[in-house]
């Protein structure tokens, strides 16, 4: 009777041949695929690419802090999500829109656009709105610039705005209308230093008016250097389109002469009248 049992040699050649062949499945198809899982959790999102309408609208370096990227604490590439990051971005008041995309093997691409100055809302400290009427902090994410100033007043807000809100009601309606004007009506003529309507709906007639500060330049006979007039415009409400086309009117007049000072107040809001002091 023959025993079942494998000889020792056999046994011995069965147990070589399946460490041989689960090594080479290992090396040749597991470890591979465990090596490239591993290598790909392990790459580090190391650059950031950025576009949009503005070449370098924000420093690289503002982008990693709003999308709280830091060289400290290296994010693996693989656990990017873009979708996160672009929700970071749109968060921040000054970014008007955003997309974020992954390019292998470390790289995150950027398009994005940020609101663009119209004007400063003086009621706030370091506020900007744009041409919506949204609010945004201008510094550290734009310099300095020279914008009109508007002012709206306590009465003017229900509530505070906060950043990142567009501004709205009668009293924005009326300061976006009256800087539109301006800045149609008066394009290389002169600079809109202030508009002030925080009493254009007083209870009072009397009391009630649009004030706006324009700064004229003026070159004397002469001299390359200008001399800077500025003019005080004192506008109703309802016929504030009205008298600003009279003042342009009398504009040339003021600049000439007699009434050359360095300031004027101009009150226009008696129909085909203009006080000035």
């Amino acid at each position: 009777m023959k025993s079942s049992m494998l000889s020792l040699k056999s046994a011995l050649c069965w147990i070589v041949g399946s460490v041989f062949l689960c090594s080479l499945v290992f090396y040749r198809v597991i470890c591979p695929r465990f090596l490239d899982k591993l290598e790909k959790q392990t790459e580090i999102l190391t650059f950031l690419v950025q576009t949009g309408p503005q070449k370098e609208a924000l420093p690289s370096d503002c982008l990693a802090e709003l999308l709280d990227l830091s060289v400290d604490a290296p994010l693996a590439f693989s656990h990017v999500d873009e979708q996160k990051l672009q929700t970071k971005l749109l968060q921040c008041p000054v970014i008007q829109e955003a997309t974020c995309k992954k390019i292998k093997p470390d790289i995150l691409y950027i398009d994005y656009a940020v609101r663009k100055p119209a004007a400063l809302v003086v009621d706030f400290d370091n506020v900007a709105l744009d041409q919506e009427g949204v609010l945004f902090p201008m510094l550290p994410f734009f310099s300095p610039k020279k914008l009109p100033e508007l002012y709206f007043g306590e009465n003017a807000f229900q509530e505070i705005p906060s950043l990142g809100d567009a501004l709205t009601g009668p009293y924005a309606e009326l300061a976006f209308s009256l800087l539109s004007l301006l800045e149609g009506k008066g394009k290389d003529l002169f600079v809109i230093q202030k508009i002030d309507v925080s009493k254009a709906f007083a209870p009072s007639l009397g009391k009630r008016e649009i004030v706006v500060l324009l700064e004229n330049a003026v070159y004397p006979l002469g001299s390359m250097k200008p001399s800077y007039l500025l003019h005080f415009l004192r506008l109703s409400t309802k016929g504030f389109a009205k008298e600003l086309a009279q003042y342009l009117l009398l504009r040339q007049t003021l600049l000439d002469g007699p009434y050359t000072e360095k300031e004027r107040v101009i009150d226009l809001r008696i129909d085909h009248l203009a006080f000035i002091d």
